[in-house]
């Protein structure tokens, strides 16, 4: 039997957004499967190790290093100086990790494989320090040189890779989408929702362009048009300062409203009960809330950019330009009109156990 890493190390419950979901998929796919072949260890943190609560300590052994994912420059320094002594300890063959970072230098040969979702940094630099951005830069392009394979979540995200990092690496790359676990089991939130509204994920990065959103409410509300003029959010667990304004000074503060840090019970509730999923991000490697939302056959409104019409097959209502509040309303009155019918989105492809089956298939191949 062959002993497969699955480096978490540098996961932050509840901080890192659609990685975390995704890995928390794979990680559930794998266990359902139970391959014969594979003994899986989860390496881990010190402050993420409720992430082994949700799995069976039959099929995974969880191992948790001495060190936490919350202090990123200390565990990056750990990493390359640790990580492989570990691996070799426990007699890894390969290791999976489902992020781009991984030591800068593998100094034993050992196999591995890690993922990139995207490079966003490449294409919004003024959204990071300039040290960040020259550490991505340099981060990605030694993820490529020194891991066996690199898996990217999308065709986007494989050209894009290629674009600014060269052809050379074109048989490095293996596309595989992420895995989405959607059952239709919904639990009315606390608070309960007794109006019509609209529904979006979001965090308070730049490009996922929320403002714009905050700017079609409060158009909804001033023109008083017949649209729900309100607006749930999850993926914050706050608003910035800025964006708090923004929310007062348009008179918005009852009708824009944080969900905080939900189920996925309760998130399908929002889903399931939106006038529509609107979705304004101007980038994403995936695009996951997407691919949910239509799943269940939610209307969705969103942006043609980057890799979300890959993922939603083209099958969304789409905005061209993101900004524009005016088109935004064009676009939510076309699937709020009682003749619009939902596509009937086959979101089989992305089955989490199916993704499941094609990293264990890949496993194999190389391992």
């Amino acid at each position: 039997m062959k002993n497969v890493a699955i480096d978490l190390t540098w996961l932050k419950p509840g901080k890192s957004g659609g990685i975390e979901f995704y890995s928390r998929n794979l990680l559930r796919g794998l266990q359902e499967i139970l391959p014969e072949d594979l003994h899986f260890v989860v390496f881990l943190s010190k402050d993420n190790t409720i992430i082994s609560e949700s799995y069976s300590s039959g099929f995974y052994t969880f191992v948790v290093c001495n060190i936490c994912a919350n202090d990123v420059w200390k565990r990056i320094v750990w990493l390359n100086l640790n990580l492989y002594s570990i691996l070799k300890k426990h007699n890894i063959d390969l290791c999976l990790t489902p992020f781009y970072s991984v030591p800068l230098y593998n100094k034993v040969g050992m196999k591995q494989i890690a993922v990139i979702h995207d490079l966003q940094a490449l294409h919004y630099p003024q959204y990071f320090s300039r040290v960040k951005w020259l550490w991505l830069k340099f981060a990605w392009k030694r993820t490529l040189d020194n891991c066996n394979y690199v898996i990217t979540i999308s065709n986007y995200c494989k050209n894009d890779i290629l674009h600014y990092y060269g052809h050379k690496y074109e048989n490095k790359i293996r596309v595989i989408y992420n895995p989405i676990d959607i059952t239709e089991k919904c639990v009315e939130p606390c608070n309960k929702v007794n109006e019509s509204y609209f529904y979006t994920i979001c965090s308070i990065f730049k490009h996922k362009n929320f403002e714009t959103l905050v700017r079609v409410v409060a158009y909804i509300k001033q023109k008083q048009l017949r649209l729900p003029h309100v607006l749930y959010v999850s993926g914050m667990q706050e608003f910035p300062d800025k964006m708090k304004k923004l929310i007062s000074e348009l008179d918005l503060d009852n009708d824009i409203r944080l969900t905080g840090y939900i189920s996925d019970d309760q998130r399908n509730y929002y889903y399931l009960n939106c006038k529509a999923f609107l979705f304004p991000s101007l980038f994403e490697g995936f695009g996951m809330p997407v691919v949910e939302a239509m799943m269940f056959r939610v209307p969705v409104v969103t942006t043609n950019m980057t890799s979300i019409p890959e993922v939603s097959k083209g099958q969304a209502v789409y905005v061209d330009n993101p900004f524009d509040v005016e088109e935004w309303i064009d676009k939510i009155k076309k699937v709020s009109n009682d003749e619009y019918e939902t596509p009937n989105f086959d979101g089989s492809i992305y089955s989490y156990k199916l993704i499941s089956s094609q990293y264990l298939a890949f496993i194999r191949e190389i391992i």
